[in-house]
């Protein structure tokens, strides 16, 4: 925790990323919420968000379909076919 209240932000490092980037966030996450990915997902110059349904912190193991699917889509620059 002391590691943690010490670090230095990197929001402002975020627009300097230049690749193809999905951030998936489970919609019922209360340690990382939607709004915190959403911020991330805007600093990010052409990031794509991804809310997965039916999940919180632990999205890949709640629902490992729809993490694979979305990982899956972002290697073959596929749209979704569930998302919003």
């Amino acid at each position: 925790q002391i590691a943690m209240m010490k670090r230095t932000g990197y929001l402002d490092l975020l627009a300097k990323i230049d690749c193809p980037t999905t951030i998936i966030v489970g919609e019922d996450d209360n340690l990382t919420t939607v709004q915190d990915h959403e911020k991330l997902a805007a600093a990010i110059p052409g990031a794509n968000l991804v809310v997965i349904p039916q999940s919180s912190h632990l999205v890949s193991m709640e629902r490992p379909v729809e993490t694979t699917e979305t990982l899956r889509c972002w290697l073959e620059e596929k749209p979704l076919r569930y998302a919003a």
